[in-house]
């Protein structure tokens, strides 16, 4: 058995352990979009009791695992992958080596060996999922208003307060706002249509917003398509029995 990263071996043949795991990435409705992996490298360099030797050895496993974005193999006896290998093109982050430590592990380091531990972390997302899939949503509604306009008689000379109408008709406002997420594209509008129509009255103003995408890896992917946006009603009467809309 033996490892590479970006088609270079790192350890000796047969000497090498990994131990791979993933989390599962989910959203705010808790359905899975993909696997965060991590994969922690046990490995040693074999020496020959020279420093020029063990210096260039060494140097070469910095400067390797420096690089993000190569594959990562680790390949059975004849040379062919495992099912522990991820080529960096099939992840959405790219393959990205996040720790190296040399070991302190006691014996004769520095001469006939030098013990090293990395790790290799990187997202892969599902290809199975629809292009309108949401990482989350949000969306509440303020509803004020249906009363008569009015006045008040303040509390004089031991009489009690009076209140006094003077506009008969009613006004209702309101304000429908929210926020989604998309994992690859903005969030449709036909998700958060405004509640109380799209005709003015009583739509009086509508605002909308887009933050741009997480960008992810050299040659790099987009994830994380936000949106927000605000409706403003205004009419002498409005339904306040509605409710905002769901996440379906």
């Amino acid at each position: 058995m033996r490892l590479l990263y970006g088609g270079t071996q790192l350890g000796v043949t047969n000497g090498t352990r990994i131990v791979p795991s993933r989390t599962l990435l989910r959203n705010q409705r808790n359905l899975g979009y993909g696997f965060r992996w991590a994969v922690d490298v046990d490995a040693f360099l074999k020496l020959i009791d020279n420093e020029t030797d063990t210096t260039t050895q060494m140097g070469a496993i910095e400067l390797l695992l420096s690089a993000s974005g190569g594959d990562l193999e680790f390949q059975y006896d004849s040379n062919t992958d495992t099912v522990n290998s991820w080529l960096t093109a099939n992840t959405f982050t790219g393959v990205v080596p996040t720790f190296l430590g040399w070991g302190g592990d006691p014996g004769a380091q520095f001469r006939t060996w030098r013990s090293f531990k990395c790790r290799f972390e990187f997202d892969q997302h599902f290809t199975s999922l629809s292009s309108g899939f949401l990482i989350d949503f949000k969306e509440t509604i303020r509803i004020r208003g249906g009363t008569s306009g009015y006045v008040v008689n303040e509390y004089v000379n031991g009489v009690a307060p009076d209140a006094w109408a003077t506009i008969a008709t009613t006004k209702w406002t309101a304000t429908q706002a929210g926020r989604a997420v998309g994992l690859s594209q903005f969030p449709a509008s036909s998700l958060f249509p405004p509640i109380w129509g799209n005709t003015s009255p009583p739509l009086k103003d509508q605002d909308f917003s887009y933050t741009s995408p997480e960008a992810q890896g050299t040659a790099p992917k987009y994830r994380y398509y936000e949106c927000n946006w605000n409706y403003s009603f205004e009419a002498p009467t409005l339904d306040p029995t509605k409710r905002p809309n769901l996440w379906t």
